[in-house]
């Protein structure tokens, strides 16, 4: 096979991994960043290495992955990705559906919330309060 239809064999599978991506929005930032570095690459050195099909290959995994969570923790997801990076124990699920709920509970969820500044404060407390709860005081977390 030659190197020009192995390329464009690669774009169309980043291409197709792309557009189910930016179906989930900002959720999967960080995997539509690395679809465009394989991109560019490719791009540079106008060829498809082994190293580029399994970072194709080891994207795919993780939105694979990633999507599997999304579903598994529903609405709570985007609070369970964010608490996740920061926590690396068993506790993480559960903490980021109780800060979901109380969020939802306080109607703090909707777009509008973020933009207020009451409301942001309120946001921001709500999710110290479990932190503090779940994990005591903890550093560096704002």
């Amino acid at each position: 096979m030659s190197a020009r239809v192995a390329q464009r064999g690669a774009a169309r599978v980043l291409g197709a991994l792309d557009a189910r991506i930016s179906e989930f929005g900002s959720d999967m930032i960080k995997l539509r960043e690395e679809i465009e570095a394989i991109y560019e690459e490719m791009r540079k050195t106008k060829s498809v290495t082994k190293e580029v099909i399994e970072r194709i290959k080891e994207v795919r995994r993780k939105f694979e992955e990633t999507e599997a969570e999304r579903r598994e923790h529903g609405g709570a997801f985007p609070v369970f990705d964010v608490m996740r990076d920061y926590f690396l124990d068993a506790r993480v699920p559960k903490v980021s559906q109780g800060i979901f709920e109380e969020l939802e509970k306080r109607k703090l969820l909707s777009k509008e919330s973020f933009l207020k500044k009451a409301q942001k404060k309120e946001i921001k407390r709500v999710i110290r309060e479990h932190v503090i709860n779940n994990y005591g005081l903890v550093d560096e977390i704002d």
